[in-house]
Parts: C-alpha cells; structure tokens; sequence
C-alpha cells in the first residue's frame, strides 16, 4: 500500500492514530505515531488531553521542568523554529555522551500516583541524528523506585511516544525524566502528557467460561543445576507485563528484595518483548552459595512477590570467564619421571592399598564444596602417587612410589603401594603426594604389620600444585595463565606444562581449570597445612572497632590473610602529606579484626581532574573487595592546575609511605602492600611498581618507612612517554596532557630526559613486584602498545606479569570490573599480599 505524505497529514487524529507503528524497546510497549513531516501547524493529541503535567508544550519557558546536568557538555532552551504545536518546544543539545543517559536530564518533580491505577505518559520527540533516549518514571524520594525505564528511538522526524502503565505502590512525588546523554546530537521535545486513564469496562459476551487459570505461574526446568550453569525459568498470567519485571535468585526463607541475583523476563535488560507467558535461560551467577534456591517473580520497581519456582539446589561453579586473555609466558619445569606401574605384590611384601579422591576429579570436591562433582571423563586415569613413611620420632624412613587407577563407578582413584618385604613392624604416620595436588597426611596412627596388606583409610588432596612443589602460589598462577586457552590460543605454554596446568584433566587448559584453582585457594601450602582440607571460610561476625591496634605480622606466614567480613568501617580524610591541602586519601577496612592486606587505588582523569571522592573507581568493587578481607585505600594526589610532574608519584610514594607507617593503627597490613590504577592512575601504578627503590622521589613525611609496592594493577595507562608522543594517529590532546604533565614539550628534544623520568618502562628491574596489566584493543586515548612495551619489558627481566587485552573495549569500560576480573585480581592480590 502507498500513501502520499501530504494526504496522510490531512487525516483526522484519530484516522492517524490508526497508523501506529509499534516499537518495543526494554521489554516496553512505545506507540509511535510517525507521520513523516508532520506540518508544523498541526496539533498533536497531546495539547488536547486532560494532563497533569505543568507546561507540557514548553510553551513558556522551562515552567517547573528541571535541566539536570551532572557531567559532559550540553544546553537547554525552549526553541520556537522546531515545534509539534504551539509556539515552542524544548531543545537539548549534547556535545559530550556519557555512558549513563541520566548525566543530562530533562526532569519534572511532584507527581502523584495511586497503586492500581492505570497512568498513560506521551510525548512528541525527533532528533538531528537517529539515536535513543531514555525514559523513566520513579519515585524522586529513595529508594527511587523505577516504575518505567525505556530506550526508545528518535529520527529526524516527530515521532509520539505512548507508555500505559499500573502504578504498583503509591507515590506523592514521582520524578518523570527524559535523559539524553548517551549519545551527542539535538534533541527536541514537545508535547508532554502524563494523565490517569479511567478504564471502561468490557461488554460481555457470549463465549463459553474456559477452565485456564489466570493465576500468575513461575517454574524452573531442574531440580539441581551447577554453579555457572543455566536454569529455564518459565512463566505465565504476568499481570501488565513490563521489560522491567524480574525475576529474583533466592536462598529459601531469604527476604524479598535481596536477592542473589535478578534476571530479567524478556531474558535481557534490553530485550525487544515484555510478555505476559514466557520463558528464558538463566545462568546461575558464579559466587552464590552452594546451597538450595529458588527464584520469585517481582512486578517491575517492586518487592512484591507474584509467583514463586520450585526449590532447586545449587552443586557446583563453573562459570566462563568473560575476558580475552592473553597469558604470561613461563618457565619450563621438568615434568615429574613417572615410574614403571608396579606389578602384583610378591608374597611376603607390605602393601597399603590406597583410596584417594583428588580435587576437581571424579567425585573429588573442592575446597568450596567437599561433596562437587568433577570430570569423570579423565585423560590421565592411572596416577603414580608418592607415599611418605614417618615413625614415631617423625623420621622419615621410606619412600615409596606406586600407581591408583580412576575408578569410574565411586569416582576416587584406588591402587596399592608396595613397601617391599625390608619393611619393619611398628606404628607410623604416611603422607600421600601426587601430581597437581599437595601433599597430605593419612588420619590416624597406622600399625603397619610387615607382611601383610593394610587398608588405608581414604584420604582427599587439594588441588593447584602445578609445578609440583608442594604449594600453591604465584608460580602456579603463572603456569596456568601461561597455558590457558580457553578463549584464546595460549601464547607462553612451554611443551609438558599443558598437562600439568590441566587441572580437571579434561584435555584443555580452559575456565574450569581456573575456577577449581581459585577455589582451592582455601588450602594453600602443603607443607604447612600437610594437604588436609581446610573448612570452608565463611563470612566474620561483625566486629565493634576498638581504640587498641592490632599487631601487624612482621614476616610474610605463606597463608592468606583474608578474613571474609560483612561490614568495614571507613576512615575519611586521612592526611598524609603537608605539601598540598588535596593530599587526603580515604580508607576502608573491613570489621574482621585485622590485619587486613591493603590495595591503594590511583584515579584516573588525565593527571587534571578526577579524586578520591568522584572518581575512585573501586569503590563500584570496594565492597566485593573488602567483603573478601581486603582493605582499600583511594587518595587524591596533585592535579595538573598545582604541579607537573613529580608531584604526582611523590604523592602516590607519601600515601604508601604513611598508610605502612600507620598499618597498626588502622588494622591493616604494611608489610606488603598492592596498587592498581587506570588511565593516569595506572601509569602512577606502573610507576610506583617499578620506582620503589629509588628514593629521589621521596619526600615530605615517614620517610623511615619504604615506598615500595608488593602487587602492581596498571589498567591502560602511560608506560613510555617518548613513544606515546610518537605513536600514529595519537590525539593531539593526548600529547598536549603529555607536554603539561613533563612541564615540557614532550615532542621536543629536550624533553626527554624529563620523559624518560616519568615512565615506567624506564626503572624495570628483574626485582620489581609482580604486575597484572589490561588494555582494550580501541583505546584511542592510551594506545595499546603502551602496555605491550611495559609487557615486554618486564619479560625482559623475568618479572612475573600478565597481560589481558579485551577484544572491542576502549579507554576503560566494563570488562575492567567485570566480576570474573575481580575475582582474578582478587586470586592475584591475595597471593602477593600474605
């Protein structure tokens, strides 16, 4: 069918009403009326509706609408050249995008709704580019209910939008919001209209009364699903279903409103369809309990419960991690000489017969979980175990080696050892050891009669020794970030070492691999724990913070010292240098009595702008992070408009300087302590890491105590200034911050020493502390090369390091504190920290 646009225009309202194109965004029903070029005279159905709404043409001035801006560039005035009807309509110009449209907001307070009743919300938009906009009512008082959140999308031509919606609680002042910032270009507005809609009733008819309940319905698709894996969630009679109804991850008895974790009913936050009945793939988040659960469908902005599933448990984690690594090469180590496999004992001989159930194999466990399921489908099913004999005195008095064989029906791994027929009669105590596993101690006194077969009692191993030395550490990390290739082709596996980094011996170094390590960091040491599981840890109380410091450790104990807590206590405006009045830092520590290992974070912001209040970015983590038993640490440091260069790591040294000096005051260890920044904040990092020894840039206060960093996070900052200023295609704003911060000119021969002063590839030493580094493939801002020549320099001197490159992300973005990275950094701190 075709239609001339001019006949079109010359229709009724309600004959153009009839065209409606329906567009669905969020799960939301928008009616977008586009009439193409709608003639500017022409009245919309808005000006002629009964609304609640103060000045919704803006046809004389902002009224009581409100023009919020909070960062970015942007205008906003009331134009009278672009219009739907009236004289005027709103105009907002943006020229800096956000990744959060509420940065600039066209707002309106004070609106009331009654729950159960119906609320249509209209207006009139187009735009100078083809972009969205989002749409929100909520409550203007916390909790800031959201009853409507929508995306919806705007062209150069007028464009009505329509949202019908039942507000589920009551409300006095309700905020309606148009929010542009996540993308530049004009926007205008016109025409808006928020009414109550008084409903008819329908007239009945004469069809047959059906037996279908209309009660709402919520199920699941198991009855036990593994940690990372995925759940079906299926519903039905959702009552004015929305985008933005939820579904909720609940341990049984768990209040309502706290749940694990949600899912949305259009399967997606920005799913195209809200439907009434449905279904959707869940997966199970990777850090909830290892428990029973159940999920509870809530109306959209609300608490309320409308249905609930089935209980279902939770058995295992096995999630993916969601970031493209690119893992550290490693050095060889000499695979273990495996033995020929040991014939049938000869009459006369000793013999133990041995029962073994080895982490993350079979029906193994893990630290997390002792009754998990692991691979039952191994490619190394015979083991040589090493069997340690110690006699009363705690003399070792044999050594002997011996084959166990995968048994698939009770998943544990059986064989027996032959002692020999030397062996003498008495009591003695046996340590088991093999491959990837620590060493453990079998319970009991065992009475060995010479001669004779003795049936050991089962014994469990703990898995992650990956280079065989009886511990699990920073080596082993190593080894399996260096063979990792679950996402991407591993780059440093030296020949031998895949099969050792092949924790759950499935044929690849991959996600389940990583996960059972960091599981199993519970039990770290075999030499001082002897193997023996560990319980698993579990949160601290709560713990009133006293006056009276605790000891700080003064020798690194080889165990961690997370101590899992549930609340932390923050201390706010901590000077540490007289040098500037910015020089304060935050610090957060957790209430689980101490002392806790300390990550300072470095903000960003292009040496110029940023602090420790607005731009600390951990502090979205802090929680997760101190929850774990980290204590964090945000300071602000000289910006651009005080000082160049070396203010900035003077700064950064002054805070490390006084938080290790003060580490008994604060309940926090100061022997070791780890720094991560991004941006600017990453190349003070990098900076911090590989410049603690030298002590020119030392000044101010606590100068008995050493500036020196332990762990080093550098997420996509500068490393080497003369090249930075050289790379193709850098911005010639960037170069500009180059030339502030070295209070030089940075492309000018005579800048280079001062930029050699100020990078961090520069002071590399094969005795800097480990790093971790990040970088996106489409930074523009910092180019990826930069962490590369970090990378490789540090190689160069065999400093441990890993490198993740994250296919697509820019300057920054999500990946940077997605939850598999904290999880990883986390892993990484906790290890260099104890």
């Amino acid at each position: 069918m075709s239609m001339q646009v001019s006949t079109l225009n010359k229709f009724s309202l309600a004959a153009r009403l009839s065209f409606v194109a329906v567009i669905v965004l969020g799960g939301a029903t928008f009616f977008a009326v586009n009439t193409l070029q709608q003639q500017q005279n022409t009245r919309s159905n808005a000006s002629l509706a009964a609304n609640t709404i103060a000045n919704p043409g803006f046809e004389s001035g902002t009224g009581s609408w409100q023009f919020n801006k909070r960062s970015g560039s942007a205008s906003y005035q009331v134009t009278s050249n672009t219009k739907v009807s009236g004289n005027s309509s709103a105009q907002i110009t943006v020229t800096g995008a956000s990744t959060a449209p509420q940065e600039i907001e066209l707002a309106q307070y004070g609106q009331s709704v009654t729950a159960g009743q119906k609320y249509t919300f209209s207006f009139w938009a187009k735009s100078s580019n083809n972009r969205t906009i989002d749409v929100v009512l909520q409550d203007a008082n916390s909790p800031f209910a959201v009853f409507v959140r929508k995306t919806v999308p705007l062209t150069t031509n007028w464009q009505q939008f329509t949202q019908t919606f039942t507000a589920p609680q009551s409300r006095s002042n309700m905020l309606i919001g148009l929010q542009f910032a996540n993308s530049t270009g004009t926007v205008w507005i016109d025409d808006v209209v928020f009414s109550s809609e008084v409903q008819a009733l329908p007239t009945a008819t004469n069809v047959p009364a059906s037996p279908t309940s209309t009660q709402t319905t919520l199920s699941v698709d198991k009855t036990s699903v593994a940690r990372g894996g995925q759940i079906t969630a299926t519903w039905s009679n959702i009552p004015n279903p929305s985008a933005q109804d939820k579904i909720g991850l609940y341990a049984p008895g768990q209040p309502d409103g706290s749940p694990i974790g949600f899912v949305y009913v259009s399967c997606s936050q920005t799913a195209t369809v809200a439907r009434a009945a449905g279904s959707c793939t869940y997966t199970i988040p990777t850090t909830v309990p290892l428990a029973q659960a159940e999920l509870r469908l809530h109306a959209a902005g609300t608490n309320v419960v409308l249905a609930k599933s089935s209980v279902f448990t939770i058995y295992s984690n096995t999630p993916t991690p969601n970031l493209t690594l690119v893992p550290t090469a490693i050095t060889t180590v000499a695979p273990t000489t495996i033995p020929t496999r040991t014939v049938t004992p000869a009459s006369g001989h000793t013999t133990m017969q041995t029962t073994l159930k080895l982490h993350g194999l079979g029906k193994g466990g893990d630290s997390a979980n002792p009754n998990s399921m692991g691979n039952f489908n191994l490619q190394r099913p015979q083991r040589i175990v090493t069997m340690e004999i110690f006699d009363v005195n705690n003399q070792l008095v044999a050594t002997k080696q011996g084959p166990v064989s995968f048994n698939t029906t009770n998943g544990n791994f059986v064989g027996t050892i032959d002692l020999g027929t030397q062996f003498s009669t008495g009591q003695y105590t046996v340590k088991v050891k093999t491959d990837q596993h620590l060493r453990g101690l079998v319970p009991g006194i065992q009475t060995i009669a010479s001669g004779q077969n003795i049936q050991l009692q089962s014994l469990t191993l703990v898995s992650g020794d990956v280079n065989n030395d009886n511990q699990i550490n920073i080596i082993d990390y190593n080894f399996l970030m260096g063979c990792y290739s679950d996402l991407s082709p591993a780059v440093s596996c030296a020949a031998g070492n895949k099969q050792k980094a092949d924790l759950t011996d499935d044929g690849d170094v991959n996600q389940f691999d990583y996960n059972l390590f960091v599981r199993e960091l519970s039990n770290r040491s075999g030499d001082e724990s002897d193997g023996t599981p560990q319980p698993t840890p579990t949160r601290a109380p709560t713990v009133v913070p006293t006056s009276v410091p605790s000891p700080v450790p003064t020798a690194t104990t080889g165990r961690s010292l997370l101590k899992p807590a549930t609340t932390y206590t923050t201390y706010g405006n901590l000077r540490y240098s007289n040098a500037s009045p910015r020089l304060l830092l935050d610090l957060y520590v957790p209430d689980s009595g101490g002392p806790a290992p300390l990550i300072i974070y470095v903000h960003g912001g292009s040496w110029s702008t940023g602090s420790k209040d607005k731009s600390c970015l951990i502090k979205q983590q802090a929680p997760n992070m101190i929850y774990k038993g980290f204590a964090v640490a945000c300071i602000n440091y000289r910006l651009l408009d005080e000082a160049s260069f070396p203010a900035q790591i003077e700064d950064v040294k002054g805070a490390i300087r006084f938080l290790r000096a003060n580490a008994a005051t604060y309940k926090i260890y100061g022997n070791k302590i780890g720094i991560w920044g991004s941006s600017a904040g990453g190349h003070l990092s990098a900076l911090a890491g590989t410049i603690g020894g030298v002590t020119q840039y030392d000044t101010g206060l606590n100068l008995g105590v050493s500036s020196s960093v332990q762990a080093v996070v550098d997420d996509f900052g500068p490393t080497d200034f003369l090249a930075f200023a050289q790379t193709p295609g850098i911005q010639p704003t960037q170069v500009a911050l180059g030339t502030r911060l070295l209070g030089c000119d940075i492309l000018s021969p005579e800048c280079e020493d001062e930029a050699r002063a100020a990078s961090s590839v520069t002071y590399v030493t094969p005795d800097d502390p480990p790093f971790s580094i990040l970088h996106g493939t489409k930074d523009n801002t910092v180019p990826l090369s930069q962490s590369q020549l970090l990378y490789d320099a540090l190689r160069a001197k065999n400093v441990p390091v890993n490198f993740t490159i994250v296919q697509g992300m820019g300057h920054g973005g999500l990946p940077t504190y997605a939850p598999a990275r904290i999880e990883e950094l986390s892993t990484f701190f906790d290890l260099l920290l104890r």
